[in-house]
């Protein structure tokens, strides 16, 4: 699905038009790098403690900050890319662009009706996780969450 991604910025940019789609997939290019770039930090990091257990005893808090950080970085991100809200940028709201703007659609007619089935299909099976991450963002990590934080103490 992101090589479609791409394949649309690069075709855009050559067009020399359609600026608020070519931003876009700038943007969302960008975001998904990031999340997944951290999210990689985040596993290599933990993979790590084993064999680096001596190491990583010196400056434990460090390194449980930076992991945890790697880990809630992606999730908050991934929460933003793929979000329901109408108003935020979002892969769906993306998909939605490029098969309703007549000017893209006059340009690339052929691409986006091959790529989009396939690329909405990948769009739900990814959403079958998108649950317990937001579960996770709302609580604990974007909002202090009182039947997270103190299980027994409000009940």
């Amino acid at each position: 699905m992101f090589n479609l991604l791409i394949y649309y910025l690069n075709n855009f940019k050559q067009v020399g038009g359609f600026m608020l789609v070519e931003d876009y997939i700038e943007f969302l290019s960008g975001e998904l790098f990031i999340a997944k770039s951290m999210y990689e930090l985040y596993i290599v990091l933990y993979n790590a403690t084993v064999q680096y257990i001596d190491a990583m005893n010196i400056a434990p808090g460090f390194f449980k900050a930076a992991t945890e950080a790697f880990l809630e970085n992606s999730a908050l991100r991934m929460c933003k890319i793929y979000d329901k809200n109408t108003a935020a940028l979002t892969i769906n709201k993306l998909l939605n662009t490029l098969q309703s703007d007549h000017e893209v659609n006059e340009l690339f007619h052929d691409r986006i009706k091959d790529a989009l089935p396939s690329c909405r299909e990948k769009l739900v099976g990814i959403q079958s996780f998108l649950p317990q991450l937001y579960a996770l963002r709302d609580s604990s990590l974007a909002h202090n969450d009182t039947k997270f934080c103190f299980v027994d103490a409000f009940s």
